[in-house]
């Protein structure tokens, strides 16, 4: 999976917490829109394009990580693609890329912008031993009741979320 096609989880309410996959190297537009108890989200550093309102309306993120070292991840229209999120929501950037973001309108939309170093933690997946499958959708973001023969990507009880082989 290379990409995260346009609006492939939006709406989704069981999505609680995501971790990008590296393979990821973009972000389509509104693909996270109204997910609504989504409260984390880790990006990481392979992902070069964020589109337009991709986080638009997850009112309850409360930690965001993005781990890109040389770029700020910007929609194509230069906007911030978190948008109408919790007002008190952290983002968690490289140190070196700290005062880069405060002077983008990453600076309007997060409560505070917060360097992370090889010593930051972040908040983990607790309980993930126990999670159960809730979701399934196929690479085009379509959802399945039950698991597609194919990749499918899993949505956990626990708010995880995995890319699953079905053979």
């Amino acid at each position: 999976m290379t990409s995260i096609g346009e609006s492939a989880f939006a709406g989704c309410m069981n999505l609680y917490s995501v971790e990008i996959p590296n393979s990821v190297t973009s972000i389509g537009k509104f693909a996270f829109y109204n997910c609504m108890n989504l409260y984390s989200v880790k990006i990481p550093s392979s992902v070069m394009n964020i589109g337009e309102s991709a986080f638009l309306k997850c009112s309850r993120l409360t930690y965001v990580y993005i781990y890109n070292m040389e770029n700020v991840l910007l929609a194509a229209n230069g906007a911030c693609p978190f948008k109408e999120i919790k007002s008190d929501c952290l983002l968690y950037v490289p140190e070196n890329m700290k005062p880069v973001y405060e002077g983008t309108n990453y600076a309007d939309v997060f409560s505070r912008i917060v360097g992370m170093d090889a010593e930051t933690v972040d908040i983990g997946n607790i309980g993930a031993e126990n999670a159960l499958p809730v979701t399934y959708y196929n690479m085009n973001g379509c959802k399945y009741d039950t698991p597609q023969r194919g990749v499918n990507v899993v949505c956990y009880s626990d708010g995880t979320v995995r890319k699953v082989m079905v053979k």
